[in-house]
């Protein structure tokens, strides 16, 4: 972290749905997975079933927890968003100094490298307001931030 984070500036959240999608597109393959290499061909197939049902409403719930949990915030001093293990991490706008796009499946991040410290701050690209937040960065960021080269 370079600075501490300033509460001005305007916060966004994940959208939910691409977060849903992605743990109910992964999560069920790797249930179903688990379960065929622990019990091979013998299944209970209404346990599996009720096994596979279950991980829905738990998706929905995970979801919606994450988008409550890490918003992201800009402001006229630097974005504060969260670094990989979920803590929060500020970033002055001055001090990014690379900022390289990942995608994992349907959710794309950008992870900004800051000359004064060794966090990385990861910020996602998949907001429930997208227009808005695009519109936000822009304002905000300067002419020649790398973080303006990944907003599409």
């Amino acid at each position: 972290m370079s600075a501490a984070a300033t509460s001005d500036g305007k916060q966004f959240r994940a959208a939910a749905a691409p977060l849903f999608l992605f743990l109910v597109g992964l999560g069920i393959p790797l249930f179903l997975a688990s379960v065929f290499f622990k019990y091979g061909s013998r299944l209970d197939w209404r346990s599996v079933a009720l096994g596979a049902a279950f991980m829905v409403p738990a998706a929905i719930i995970l979801s919606v927890v994450m988008c409550l949990l890490f918003p992201v915030r800009l402001s006229p001093a630097g974005i504060q968003a969260q670094s990989i293990w979920g803590l929060p991490s500020f970033v002055r706008w001055v001090d990014i100094k690379d900022a390289r796009e990942f995608k994992l499946f349907n959710l794309r991040w950008l992870r900004l490298y800051s000359s004064a410290g060794s966090t990385v701050t990861w910020v996602a690209l998949f907001q429930s307001h997208p227009g808005e937040f695009k519109l936000e960065l822009v304002k905000l960021a300067p002419p020649e931030s790398p973080v303006l080269v990944h907003i599409k």
